[in-house]
């Protein structure tokens, strides 16, 4: 529904949109397409927090450059998977995801050792930074 036309394009509402912190698409057997990855960058751009759930494994690793390229102010992604078990380890995340936003944000200030990635199962939790909504502590590997 958040992508339906009559919503996600309505002028009203792009203020709103732009001023939301955390969004949470997660719905029961709907799964996030990853061809809106780029329109929710540019109509939530303020996002901070962002957990959804995409069908595949395979489709992650776009997804996730998407998301850490166009979310300047992302703190923490969670993404659930249904479809296959991620093959990288969480090591192997986070050195990539310190390396996309060194690359989408070189201005910023990136703090390696607040850069926490935990695979539990089939669900993938990026944790960028401080923030007193998470813990760190659910994110120490």
């Amino acid at each position: 529904m958040i992508f339906s036309s009559i919503l996600y394009n309505n002028p009203s509402f792009i203020p709103i949109f732009h001023r939301l912190k955390s969004l949470y698409l997660l719905t029961k057997g709907i799964y996030f397409p990853v061809k809106y990855a780029l329109n929710l960058i540019e109509r939530f751009s303020s996002l901070i927090h962002l957990e959804l759930e995409i069908y595949s494994v395979d489709k992650c690793r776009p997804l996730i450059n998407i998301l850490l390229d166009g979310l300047p102010k992302l703190i923490h992604l969670k993404i659930h998977f249904h479809k296959n078990k991620l093959l990288c380890d969480g090591t192997c995340l986070t050195n990539h995801v310190i390396e996309r936003r060194r690359q989408a944000f070189p201005h910023h200030i990136i703090k390696e050792d607040e850069i926490y990635v935990k695979i539990d199962g089939k669900i993938l939790n990026i944790y960028l930074s401080g923030c007193s909504i998470c813990e760190k502590k659910n994110f120490t590997l």
